[in-house]
């Protein structure tokens, strides 16, 4: 679509491209190549700060997603941490439980073998709540 520009003195240009340097030509047959110049001039900016802010936009973007990944990161730490955490804590009771066994060997207030079989009973549920822990994380 066509737009005219009128101009003070009466005269008028019909604008057919809408480009930059249609605009230009005008300025420059009204008021001389300085003026074509220092708007050719403010065009090209204008078009490196477009491409400056989709640049922008796009490293903001790709920020956003690096963020959303490092939160990502730091909570399959957090989870591994608290896995990690928790077959400590088996592995030292099943330690202890073992200790104690031996103790109470050493000491003789463990005779039988049934006595022996409840601690070793003991011990592998410890272990099996390790096993357990480390299936689930």
């Amino acid at each position: 679509m066509a737009h005219t520009l009128y101009f003070k003195d009466g005269t008028h240009e019909v604008l057919f491209s809408h480009t930059p340097e249609e605009f230009a030509r005008i300025l420059r047959d009204k008021l001389g190549d300085d003026a074509e110049k220092a708007f050719l001039g403010f065009a090209d900016h204008t078009d490196e700060l477009n491409e400056a802010n989709d640049v922008n936009s796009a490293l903001e973007d790709e920020l956003d997603e690096i963020k959303s990944e490092r939160d990502d990161l730091e909570e399959a730490k957090r989870q591994v941490t608290s896995a990690a955490e928790s077959m400590q804590d088996s592995a030292d009771s099943a330690h202890e439980v073992l200790n104690d066994l031996a103790r109470d060997i050493f000491y003789g207030r463990v005779t039988t073998m049934q006595e022996v079989t409840e601690q070793l009973s003991e011990i592998d549920r410890k272990l099996s709540d390790i096993r357990d822990t480390t299936i689930n994380y």
